[in-house]
């Protein structure tokens, strides 16, 4: 289509420069020529270019629009393999604005990494003795704690738990 359009104003400008040397009589200048055909050419690209941009930002619009923002929030984060109904449930379960400790096995990365993001404002400590402690891949006998410190251990799926330490 931009080829398309770039051919048509050259045969434009072309047309518009015949169409002044006839009707001015005189013959025109080789600059004042060269620069009214630049000048054509430049703005039919610039126009040309414009609606093909214009349409694009368009259909990605309408293609960006059907997306719930449901999806628009969660879906980096499965992009990149995370667990994110866990991270979600989290979300949930965590009050705003507090911290945690997050203990894991190292194997499950993308989740990891979501958790940190998606769970803002809250943030990860690295006291062992922070109030909640969220588990990825073990449980919390696993990760050398009692069996008495926490309030019953909330657990989505095995190896994904919440633990709130008791008062």
């Amino acid at each position: 289509m931009t080829m398309l359009s770039q051919a048509f104003a050259v045969l434009v400008a072309a047309a518009l420069l015949a169409w002044r040397a006839r009707v001015r009589g005189a013959p025109a200048g080789i600059r004042s020529a060269a620069v009214a055909a630049v000048l054509g050419i430049l703005v039919f690209v610039t126009l040309s270019g414009s609606w093909t941009a214009w349409q694009a930002f368009r259909s990605e619009r309408r293609a960006n629009a059907a997306i719930p923002a449901a999806d628009i929030e969660t879906h980096p984060g499965a992009a990149i393999g995370a667990n994110v109904g866990f991270v979600e449930w989290l979300n949930g379960k965590l009050p705003p604005r507090v911290s945690f400790y997050l203990r894991t096995t190292g194997a499950d990365d993308a989740t990891y990494q979501w958790l940190t993001y998606r769970l803002y404002p809250r943030v990860a400590v690295q006291d062992s003795g922070a109030h909640w402690v969220v588990f990825i891949g073990l449980t919390p006998a696993e990760a050398g704690f009692g069996p008495r410190e926490f309030s019953p251990v909330q657990q989505y799926a095995p190896g994904l738990l919440l633990a709130e330490r008791r008062k």
